[in-house]
């Protein structure tokens, strides 16, 4: 009945994740829609902003971004090498019903791959910021290549960069969920609720105030 349990609380995790990711990618490709996307907006004005006024003080709000990025990617490498390194201790014995496969090797696969999925959009993010830290000081509205405005190609970097320190970020959101999987599986299905709730109603999706919002989608580009 346990095993049936964490199967259940598995498929319940996979399909908050599948809803979460639509309606996350849906709110990007529309800003209006979204809170996540609207909040794109305000990236692009904080550009516009820093390129009229002082880039230095972009460059430096950017650089502590990095840090943070930096030790986040630390900490994960450090937490996924103790897991990896503890697997017998942690992770349980008990094979799925009709298989070879422990529910610990299930487990430990779930949280490996959340874990890489972070490491790679901060590793992703650092790159974002590092270029972006060059563009908006090189003066950007004054050039462009390729067809690309140098302000909007400033802009979507920085949207993109803030994107993946975002995805990152709900990657250990989710992982918590997983890893409170290792003491119960109930703990995991609230858990992955939870979380695809809050990150829906009050984090990245619905906002009451979006919906008087008169802007034009048509008229939006969006980040790379």
């Amino acid at each position: 009945m346990e095993i049936t349990l964490d199967i259940a609380a598995l498929i319940v995790f996979i399909f908050c994740i599948t809803i979460y990711s639509i309606m996350i990618i849906y709110g990007l490709k529309h800003p209006t829609t979204s809170r996540k996307g609207s909040l794109n907006l305000v990236y692009e004005k904080y550009v516009e902003e820093r390129v009229k006024a002082s880039p230095l003080i972009a460059v430096q709000a950017v650089r502590n971004l990095i840090m943070a990025n930096s030790a986040f990617i630390s900490a994960l490498l450090v937490l996924l090498g103790l897991l990896l390194a503890f697997y017998d201790q942690i992770f349980s014995k008990e094979l799925i019903t009709g298989t070879d496969i422990s529910l610990g090797f299930i487990q430990m696969v779930v949280l490996v791959l959340i874990f890489v999925f972070c490491l790679f959009n901060f590793v992703l993010a650092i790159r974002m910021l590092v270029r972006f830290t060059i563009l908006i000081s090189s003066s950007p509205q004054n050039f462009e290549v390729c067809g690309m405005n140098g302000l909007r190609f400033t802009k979507d970097t920085l949207i993109s960069a803030q994107n993946h320190w975002s995805f990152g970020i709900r990657g250990l959101f989710y992982s918590i969920s997983v890893l409170a999987w290792l003491a119960d599986p109930r703990l995991f299905l609230i858990g992955a609720i939870s979380v695809t709730a809050y990150l829906i109603f009050f984090e990245d999706i619905y906002d009451r105030n979006l919906t008087d919002n008169s802007c034009d989608d048509d008229n939006i580009i969006g980040p790379e």
